[in-house]
């Protein structure tokens, strides 16, 4: 069931999203609900991965900072090295 919710914007952004709207020819409402579901979407997951990625790390997985380096500086030559394995302990 639908909620109605309050924010309080900048006036330039209320603009812009007004703006938006009218040229996708769609409610206000509409563009902003889109807009709070991806970025609520984004936010989950950027912390999901952070969690994941602190758990990895106080288990012992990493890798190391020299061979990710090499590898992307590898990255703009003929030979790109492969993605670097991850390392218990390092």
């Amino acid at each position: 069931m639908p909620r109605t919710m309050t924010a309080h914007v900048e006036d330039a952004l209320a603009e812009r999203v007004d703006e938006l709207a009218k040229r996708l020819d769609r409610p206000r409402g509409w563009l902003i609900s889109k807009a709070l579901e991806q970025f609520v979407e984004l936010e989950d997951t950027r912390d999901r991965l952070t969690r994941e990625g602190i758990a990895s790390l106080r288990a012992g997985k990493s890798v190391p900072h020299e061979d990710v380096r090499a590898w992307a500086e590898s990255l703009s030559t003929k030979k790109p090295l492969s993605f670097p394995k991850e390392k218990r302990g390092a």
